[in-house]
């Protein structure tokens, strides 16, 4: 029974207090900041019996008959926290009804509004050199050499290139191995080399005298090393100005070495009577220049100062796309960030970037959502801290070298912390509290040592300390009370003694704390974060007023000597800033060289490290065809082709085969057949890192055309063979994925096209460091079969085309591109793709 009562007596209390955080002041809102000497403040009588006494601040002020009121008050210097307490007494001297809202002194950011030169990257050379590893993965794929050449029309053309021959080459095919991109800060803008290894182009080339010859050939030129050297303007990126823009500054420079070509047919061809040794001979001579000039003016930029971009600037650009404050910093802090760049700047040694910033917050269940956290703050404001954008060396304030600074102003850290907090960083339960050293339950006779008071409630009543922000903590520019780099104001914290009950949490004492910390960001090396390291100052920088109090305490004691029990309470609090984890750009670790605060700036200089992730290594692709070969005679053609190309990254490699294989009996005295094993081989290592449970998604598939033209009567036969295809880790058993091509043949005595197709998977899956093979094989044939009597007659022309044109000139066309059926030649071939990725 009498727990009961005791139950229904807390109860009642509970009740009682349930309206307390119902303020009757209407304006500035708890959490404001107020830029002006002074401030009105205003309210609304609740219901209550007109006639009493309002006091705001100890200042009597009238209530007008419709219950509102109004009053000046004064405000301190920039930084300072008011407490605004509006206390009513009725006229019958009963419980006075209390109000309270905080307001802080000095310039304030508007929830939405940017911070001018908030954040900010010093990129020198030597971090721009560790993007190098990245940029060359993004490259590879946004560097599309193939799309680039393929769009350029004419890719080369050269006027009067002997005699008064023009020659003018579209591309119908390209590729290449690799590239590598080098980049550099100047003055006068990035300079920057790219090279493209074992780059290989088809082109249809059109000779032109302008008087008799207007005639086509084909011309296959592969380079093994192409440098291209061009130098790009960074912008923030019109419309999108998060993201950089790149701008080519007048006309890259190509340097080619090492330049092979073959003319296939056509008027270039040695067998054309007369023209072709010429052509052949003088053309060749034009070749690596005409390529080089055809680069330079079709890579360039297409209108200058214009909106369009160069191809190889937009390309570069795609690869700079991951290099943006918002995505890297925001997502490190579990924060929105809009950052749009205001102006990058090339120096001699680093690049600049500089941007507005806001932190901000968003409540919900969507991606970047913050959880809804009971009692959390909204804010409209956080507090300003006017301060000059630093100026950063070529090295740390100690002389260290550095490849990336990142600046973040006093102001933007203070909307950063702002999003924080109304994401629940400083809502918190405190169950233990530090006393002396030791670590106890919160409890009723605990608390009994700070407040005697507690002892009337049972012993060991279990209770906690609720922390309830009103304002968010921010950064006013000063150096800490004990000397610490920066000050860090805490005001408007609701601090409860609760106690859990049937009926809900019962606070028996509330009191709004204010106070100023010591605040220093360090790095921890072995969690890779930065740690704040926060500090009590001394007891005179801390404020303390009961707001509530339904446990009795003596108010003028309790808020005289809380300010030295303070410190007990900030160890449960620092851990709620826990740690700042730093952000990846582009997939590299930020390694921290220091973190030093200059003027009302924090700068963090750091080098930018390779972050180990699962990967492809020592990659090797063996072609296992048959040597390419021509038999080229007066009576009989026969031949096969082919060319193995391969690109490979840190997550992937692809292959492409392209072949013909083709044969013609001229006459009856002989038949005609080619016949050739085709293959590959692909070697490499995988790697796992952190755990990783690798897989490798292996695809192969075929696209080509069985082609015969009918000439005098004669037969002819093409085909395929199934693709034996097959993959096994280390020693492993093989694991075959074989290809049946739709059509594996053609015999007929007329003219045929039959296209053919093909596709197979596999996947592989691991834990440890492997390596794969992968195999690949399968034959082809070419049959022309003539008649030697009854009736004697030549065979049919024979060809089987997948991505590659034949080399005969004597009229042989089956084995052409674009040929009978007008195939893409870019599209046919046999493509293996590795794609790793990790479970």
């Amino acid at each position: 029974m009498k727990r009961r009562r005791w139950i229904a007596g807390a109860a009642a209390i509970l009740l009682a207090l349930s309206g307390c955080e119902i303020s009757s002041i209407t304006s500035p809102t708890d959490g404001a900041i107020v830029d002006a000497p002074s401030t009105t403040v205003t309210g609304k009588l609740r219901e209550m019996p007109m006639g009493g006494v309002l006091t705001v601040n100890g200042v009597v002020t009238p209530v007008n008959p419709d219950r509102t009121w109004s009053v000046d008050l004064p405000l301190g210097p920039a930084g300072t926290v008011h407490t605004i307490e509006a206390i009513y007494t009725p006229p019958d001297g009963g419980t006075p009804d209390k109000s309270y809202s905080t307001v802080v002194a000095g310039p304030s950011i508007d929830v939405g509004e940017m911070s001018p030169d908030g954040v900010g990257m010093r990129f020198t050379n030597t971090g721009l050199n560790s993007l190098g590893p990245v940029i060359n993965d993004l490259a590879a794929g946004s560097f599309d050499i193939s799309s680039l050449i393929l769009a350029q029309h004419p890719l080369v053309y050269q006027e009067n290139a002997f005699l008064t021959f023009d020659i003018t080459g579209n591309a119908y095919e390209a590729g290449m191995g690799g590239v590598n991109l080098v980049a550099n800060s100047t003055t006068t803008g990035m300079s920057t080399q790219i090279t493209i290894n074992d780059l290989y182009i088809g082109l249809d080339l059109l000779i032109d005298d302008g008087l008799l010859i207007h005639n086509t050939c084909k011309l296959e030129v592969s380079i093994p090393q192409t440098t291209i050297n061009a130098k790009f303007d960074l912008q923030p990126a019109a419309g999108d100005e998060s993201h950089v823009d790149v701008n080519l500054i007048g006309t890259p420079s190509v340097v080619t070495s090492g330049v092979n070509y073959e003319f296939l047919g056509g008027i270039c061809d040695g067998d054309t009577f007369l023209i072709g040794d010429i052509v052949n001979a003088v053309a060749g001579r034009q070749i690596s220049s005409m390529i080089g000039d055809g680069f330079s003016s079709q890579l360039g930029d297409p209108d200058g100062s214009g909106p369009a971009d160069s191809p190889i600037a937009d390309a570069i650009e795609t690869s700079l796309a991951q290099i943006s404050i918002a995505g890297s910093v925001g997502s490190a802090v579990n924060a929105h960030l809009k950052a749009p760049f205001t102006q990058i700047t090339e120096g001699a040694t680093a690049v600049d970037l500089r941007a507005d910033a806001d932190f901000y917050a968003t409540i919900g269940n969507n991606p970047g959502d913050c959880p809804a956290v009971p009692r959390h703050p909204t804010l409209p404001q956080t507090f300003d801290v006017p301060g000059a954008y630093p100026t950063l060396g070529d090295t740390t304030p100690d002389g260290d070298p550095y490849g990336l600074g990142l600046v973040i102003s006093s102001s933007t850290f203070n909307q950063l912390l702002g999003a924080m907090t109304e994401c629940g960083l400083l809502n918190k339960d405190i169950t233990e509290i530090d006393l002396g050293g030791t670590t106890y339950p919160v409890t009723s006779t605990v608390l009994s040592f700070l407040v005697p008071q507690f002892a009337t409630l049972p012993a060991n009543t279990p209770m906690k300390i609720r922390i309830t922000p009103k304002v968010a903590p921010f950064l006013d520019g000063e150096a800490g009370p004990n000397g610490e780099p920066a000050q860090l104001r805490l005001a408007g914290l609701w601090v409860e003694f609760v106690q859990p009950t049937q009926v809900g949490d019962m606070p028996w004492l509330r009191l709004l704390v204010g106070s100023s910390l010591g605040f220093d960001l360090g790095y921890d090396a072995n969690a890779g974060v930065l740690a704040p390291t926060i500090t009590p100052g001394p007891a005179s920088t801390v404020t303390a007023k009961v707001i509530d109090n339904a446990i009795g305490a003596n108010a003028s004691n309790l808020e005289t000597i809380f300010p030295s029990l303070f410190p007990n309470f900030v160890s449960g609090l620092s851990s709620s800033f826990a740690a700042f984890p730093l952000p990846s750009f582009m997939g590299l670790n930020v390694d921290v060289v220091d973190m030093v605060r200059q003027g009302n700036y924090y700068v963090l200089y750091a080098n930018l490290t390779q972050q180990p992730q699962t990967r492809i290594s020592n990659v090797q692709v063996t072609d296992t065809s048959m040597l390419n070969g021509v038999y080229d005679s007066v009576f009989n053609v026969h031949e096969w082709r082919h060319k193995l190309k391969s690109t490979s990254t840190s997550k992937g490699v692809k292959v492409a085969l392209r072949g013909m294989i083709g044969a013609d009996a001229c006459c009856t005295v002989d038949d005609a057949r080619r016949d050739a094993p085709v293959g590959y081989r692909v070697t490499f290592d995988v790697i796992p890192e952190n755990g990783d449970t690798w897989k490798i998604d292996l695809a192969q598939s075929i696209k080509g055309a069985h082609t015969l033209i009918d000439e005098q009567g004669g037969s002819a036969w093409t085909s395929i063979s199934t693709l034996n295809i097959r993959a096994k880790v280390g020693n492993g058993a093989w694991q075959n994925f074989n290809i049946t091509p739709s059509s594996t043949g053609v015999n007929t005595g007329s003219g045929a096209y039959v296209p053919f197709t093909g596709s197979s998977s596999a996947v592989l899956t691991g834990t440890t460091a492997q390596t794969i093979t992968v195999e690949v094989s399968f034959d082809v044939t070419a049959y022309s079969n003539s008649n030697l009597a009854f009736p004697a007659v030549a065979g049919d022309e024979a060809a089987i085309r997948f991505g590659a044109n034949d080399s005969i000139a004597n009229g042989f066309t089956a084995g052409e591109y674009p040929g009978v059926g007008n195939r893409n030649i870019g599209e046919d071939g046999l493509f293996g793709t590795i794609a790793l990725s990790t479970i």
